[in-house]
């Protein structure tokens, strides 16, 4: 990754919102959503966890 963190940072706040079920059921149902792991280190601030 080449990006400093700060940069990565508002990278992933300008491409991620709040989204209601309403909006992601046809995505779901389309089987093309992705799920991260509460437990694998990515969190709300944009960091993963690990190497």
């Amino acid at each position: 990754m080449n990006q400093q963190p700060s940069t990565l940072y508002a990278k992933l706040l300008g491409e991620t919102a709040s989204i209601t079920w309403k909006e992601l059921e046809p995505f779901f149902a389309k089987g093309a959503l992705l799920w991260v792991d509460p437990g694998s280190g990515f969190d709300r601030r944009g960091r993963g966890g690990g190497g």
